[in-house]
């Protein structure tokens, strides 16, 4: 074991914030497009 924690237990506040803001995503139907939006700023970033 390498001793990494997880972020979750180092940042909690943040933790959940992004927890609500993906479950708003999922709920209005924009999931799939802030994906897509991710995926292509990582491709861009390569």
């Amino acid at each position: 074991f390498e001793k990494n924690t997880p972020a979750t237990f180092q940042y909690p506040l943040w933790s959940l914030l992004s927890d609500f803001k993906m479950f708003a995503f999922i709920l209005v139907g924009q999931m799939e497009k802030e994906l897509a939006r991710c995926q292509h700023v990582l491709d861009k970033a390569q």
